[in-house]
């Protein structure tokens, strides 16, 4: 009888065991669905640590592939190699075009850039769709949106 009741209250905790395993694998930061749904989509920046960009200022991001990236920071255009892996990535020192703009742009482009090359893990969030690159930390220091008038490959 011992026996019978240790395999009774064995299951439920394996099945839950399983369960929260299967739906954690699906919702996990950086997945392989997390890394199909980045690549080839241009993402628009909604906050810089947490500070809305200005208005009418589009600082975007593209993932070629899991190995080029490519940009807006609102004023120059930016390029450079990008590592993916799993929920981690690194940016490489980006190039950048060196147009002049106003110095509120000017001051937000340089943030922006400077947290892309600090970012070291991503998620695409599954609820709202938002892209976020955290640092190593792990504290969201971008936050992103599809730019729905951007490019589609």
């Amino acid at each position: 009888m011992a026996d019978g009741s240790r395999k009774i209250t064995t299951l439920p905790i394996a099945l839950l065991f399983a369960v929260t395993w299967l739906y954690g694998g699906c919702m996990s930061p950086g997945s392989n669905q997390s890394l199909d749904r980045l690549i080839g989509i241009e993402w628009l920046a909604l906050d810089i640590d947490g500070t809305p960009v200005k208005n009418k200022t589009e600082s975007t991001i593209s993932f070629e592939d899991a190995t080029r990236v490519t940009g807006s920071g609102g004023c120059n255009r930016f390029f450079g190699a990008v590592k993916l892996s799993g929920e981690t990535l690194l940016v490489e020192p980006l190039g950048t075009t060196r147009m002049a703009c106003p110095d509120t742009i000017m001051n937000q482009e340089h943030r922006f850039l400077k947290a892309l090359e600090s970012a070291r893990r991503y998620w695409v969030d599954d609820a709202t769709g938002l892209l976020y690159l955290a640092n190593e930390q792990g504290k969201p220091i971008l936050r992103f949106r599809q730019n729905k008038s951007g490019i589609s490959h």
